[in-house]
């Protein structure tokens, strides 16, 4: 019996050592990066470390997010799999397409010029913000009302940078738009209660209705439509493929806008592949 314990620790200790995690902390690092480029995104997957900002347009923001995604990309391709343990490998393999097709779409076209749908993200976000209870209603009205404020920034941003979206995508866009209104004054009446100081908000409110409505009346002007989407640069799927262009509830939002924006779970736009190594407890 001795000799039998005495070969099975020889065994044990003879087996090589569990390979340390080597691509959860690069996912780990990516998350909270890729957080602070997208915070409409963030938000969307449950990462509320930026949840008073809203994601940007600019050059700047678009040109850092691509250079994140090769950077974290060039790392896991010089991953030896053979190193890796099993579940690794099929993250690193999920990862790395997510990584690939992410940058092919950044690549191939500028997003900003050709999705008119891509500011709504922004109504989302704080849809989201302030439906579920993740935090103290007072935190999450204040970062809320922080967001509101840049509203009519985000939708000018966006504004100066079309050039002829395909028509479908407009017409998707202005259908998507027409309950905004209604939801930015239910945004309001649930901040509110957990403002200190709610004297600004009926004004900032006011700002962010007017710049959507100003929006989609530019958007509606027919010389701004291309007349027909052309099947060989740009296809349909574009409109839910990009990482950052909202999605499309499923009741109509034409003359729903208040039913529209109340649901709790609305449909996600595409998203990273599950943290490896273990299941995400964000909500």
């Amino acid at each position: 019996m001795k000799r039998a314990v005495a070969f099975l620790a020889l065994f044990v200790g003879a087996q090589d050592p569990k390979p340390a995690p080597a691509v959860a902390p690069l996912y780990e690092k990516y998350l909270a990066e890729r957080a602070a480029l997208d915070p409409c995104w963030a938000t969307d997957q449950g990462i509320h470390d930026h949840d008073d900002r809203l994601t940007r347009s600019d050059d700047a923001t678009r040109d850092a997010t691509i250079k994140l995604m090769a950077a974290r990309l060039e790392e896991l391709s010089k991953l030896d799999p053979e190193k890796l343990s099993v579940d690794e490998r099929l993250d690193a393999a999920l990862w790395k397409a997510q990584l690939e097709t992410d940058l092919y779409d950044y690549r191939r076209r500028d997003e900003r010029k050709i999705m008119p749908g891509i500011p709504l993200a922004a109504i989302y976000a704080i849809h989201s913000q302030l439906i579920k209870d993740f935090a103290p209603l007072e935190k999450r009205a204040s970062q809320a009302l922080a967001r509101l404020k840049q509203i009519p920034e985000i939708f000018d941003e966006i504004r100066k940078r079309l050039d002829k979206p395909p028509r479908v995508w407009v017409e998707m866009a202005i259908d998507d738009a027409s309950g905004v209104g209604e939801a930015i004054d239910e945004f309001a009446r649930l901040m509110k209660p957990g403002l200190k100081d709610s004297e600004e908000l009926s004004g900032i409110a006011k700002r962010a209705r007017e710049s959507v409505s100003a929006y989609v009346e530019f958007r509606s002007q027919p010389a701004r439509l291309r007349p027909a989407m052309k099947s060989t640069s740009s296809t349909s799927s574009d409109i839910t493929s990009s990482t950052r262009t909202p999605p499309r509830s499923s009741p109509s939002a034409t003359g729903n806008g208040r039913r529209r924006w109340s649901s709790s779970k609305p449909r996600r736009r595409r998203s990273i592949p599950p943290r490896p190594g273990r299941s995400s407890s964000r909500r």
